[in-house]
């Protein structure tokens, strides 16, 4: 388990919400 699991998590986050936000 790395210690910045939940900073990658968090990354993922908001590139999926951009991903959404672009296709509209």
């Amino acid at each position: 388990m790395f210690p910045h699991e939940r900073d990658v998590l968090a990354q993922v986050r908001l590139t999926g919400q951009e991903m959404a936000i672009r296709r509209g």
